[in-house]
């Protein structure tokens, strides 16, 4: 069979054979998917997963019991043997993630560009990338269930599955929940009240198939679990690689972070832990609300045309690591869908202050991985954070021009 490099297939199937190289060479890591994997075989022995630490007594345990319940066919395989299996599954969702991606931005380029801007979208992203197959995160599959259940919705017309697929990924991870109210917004109700009855079927199960008192021990320790109210979670500063803009409000006001790893303090001034939790959920509300920039209608109707659609998408994603709580470098491959569109845009419009905006964004994202000698400065400083804020300023400035010549999916 003759292989053709100029097509873009052959690029995806490259990338997913480079991924599945670096499971192998990282054989002996099972990396955080060995968090959820030792859950699961508490779970089947009947054990509170909920009131134990793991990872030698570092941590609470964060998954929801319904994940913990389809995570436990992995416990018939060794650690290692389960880990490559999840980690074909996470290739498998980027590829797919990429696909639809080019689908909405790019599908009327041709391959060359389509080449092109795969393979600068994985290179700007180089960093968030590494770090969640390196640990082995839930990310890349969150992404494809939300960018799937946006595509069964908006070009296959199938509310059943874009619900279920909502449904599938808040259980994985409660950030999906965005894509509730931008389908109510768009006046798309029925994927979002088939959500609902696959979310309430799905915790039905449960008490169905286990014993009813110790599913209730589960789901209370569950919600405790997400909803802490101790300072340290609520300012977004358990951990030093916390990102998001929570966490960089709090390095800018507080005096004393936990868990410094270099002595240099990059606080402005000093404020009470009171007013910087009301500073960070303003800050989110801000950037909440900014949704409505890209989104440029009333609400109920659709987006002006498919061009703003791609726009508004690539936001929506892209926020969703900045506003929600504990993120880590692995959840802003979330950032990847706003990448895409970018360089089409910089591509089309070649603006400079767009390029350098993108270009300095992308530095400042991938430092701890292109520039590693200083990553606990990088971390410190939150650079990641910074970046991602520099993209979205980057992301607004990249507003669709009315010119036929602007890369859309296909009609």
């Amino acid at each position: 069979m003759k292989i053709n490099i100029k097509d873009i297939k052959f690029h995806y199937f490259l990338l997913g054979a480079l991924l599945f190289v670096f499971l192998l060479a990282e054989y002996h890591r099972v990396g955080d998917f060995g968090f959820y994997y030792e859950a699961s075989t508490d779970f089947l022995n009947g054990e509170n997963i909920y009131q134990k630490l793991y990872v030698d007594g570092l941590f609470w345990y964060f998954g929801s019991p319904v994940l913990t319940y389809l995570m436990v066919p992995f416990t018939f395989f060794s650690a290692k043997i389960a880990a490559i299996i999840f980690g074909c599954v996470s290739i498998a969702a980027i590829i797919r993630s990429l696909v639809i991606i080019d689908f909405f931005i790019t599908s009327r380029a041709k391959n060359r560009l389509q080449i092109k801007f795969f393979w600068l979208s994985v290179f700007c992203l180089s960093f968030p990338i590494y770090s969640h197959f390196h640990f082995q995160q839930f990310t890349i599959v969150t992404m494809y269930l939300g960018l799937e259940s946006i595509y069964q919705e908006k070009i296959k017309n199938k509310q059943l599955f874009a619900g279920f697929l909502i449904a599938f990924g808040l259980f994985i991870k409660l950030y999906t929940i965005v894509l509730i109210p931008y389908f109510l917004y768009r006046g798309k109700f029925k994927p979002v009240i088939y959500s609902g009855a696959f979310a309430f079927l799905s915790i039905s199960a449960t008490y169905l198939i286990f014993d009813i008192e110790y599913v209730n021990q589960l789901w209370k320790g569950w919600i405790s679990q997400i909803s802490k109210n101790e300072w340290d979670y609520l300012l977004e500063i358990e951990m030093e690689n916390n990102h998001g803009i929570g966490t960089l409000i709090s390095s800018l006001f507080i005096v004393d972070l936990p868990k410094e790893a270099v002595p240099v303090r990059n606080h402005i001034i000093e404020l009470s832990k009171e007013n910087v939790y009301i500073i960070i959920c303003t800050a989110k509300v801000v950037l909440i609300s900014f949704t409505l920039y890209f989104i440029r209608t009333l609400p109920f109707k659709q987006a002006k045309d498919k061009r703003y659609f791609a726009w508004e998408i690539s936001y929506l994603f892209l926020v969703i690591p900045l506003i929600f709580p504990q993120q880590r470098p692995y959840n802003f491959v979330l950032l990847l869908p706003a990448i895409y569109y970018i360089l089409t845009y910089v591509n089309l419009h070649q603006k400079k202050y767009v390029v350098a905006l993108l270009i300095v964004s992308v530095v400042l994202i991938n430092l701890e991985l292109w520039l590693g000698e200083f990553r606990e400065y990088y971390t410190h400083f939150k650079t990641l954070t910074y970046g991602s804020l520099g993209l979205l300023i980057t992301l607004s400035l990249s507003k669709p021009a009315k010119s036929s010549k602007e890369l859309t999916l296909n009609e």
